[in-house]
């Protein structure tokens, strides 16, 4: 099936439904952007642009957090290949995320990253929780750390996943 909101002969942005066998390496690493954007950035940023004036919307919190987390996790084992799920996210987010993310949080050995995987990606991932830390829709700062209690801004996790992204993508 062929989604009908391209043309015939244009990309879909869908796997599966793109051959992608004659297609340049450059020329993959452009679809790749486009499905990130199709399937990812746009769509978020519209659930975003309905959030500014439907306040039900807020509620998809930990569904959001749950896609960055897992595009983050895709993007982690496409620059880290030989690396396990684990690694690969937290080597990811402390190479193109925000430098925040390489420091320890209070009260913790870990660093944010860490807490970003295995709080936020495995507790949603697995239990559609985020234990002893939350998500936050208007904290004032992106990561605000309350003597180990960490807070991410819903938003500004995204738009550190989307230039995280774009600039992954740029290096390659």
């Amino acid at each position: 099936m062929r989604d009908n909101r391209v043309r015939a002969g244009q990309f879909t942005y869908y796997s599966g439904l793109d051959n992608l066998s004659g297609v340049s390496d450059a020329g993959k690493i452009a679809w790749f952007a486009g499905r990130v954007e199709k399937v990812i950035n746009r769509p978020l940023r519209e659930v975003r642009a309905l959030g500014q004036t439907n306040e039900a919307i807020w509620d998809l919190n930990l569904g959001v957090v749950t896609i960055i987390c897992s595009a983050i996790e895709a993007l982690g084992s496409f620059y880290s290949p030989d690396a396990k799920d684990r690694d690969a996210f937290i080597r990811f987010v402390t190479d193109f995320m925000d430098p925040v993310y390489r420091r320890t949080a209070a009260n913790s050995s870990n660093s944010y990253a860490e807490i970003l995987y295995g709080q936020f990606r495995c507790g949603l991932a697995h239990g559609f929780s985020i234990e002893g830390h939350e998500v936050a829709t208007r904290p004032g700062t992106y990561i605000l750390d309350q003597n180990g209690y960490v807070s991410i801004d819903l938003w500004g996790l995204f738009d550190d996943m989307e230039r995280a992204s774009s600039s992954y993508l740029a290096k390659v």
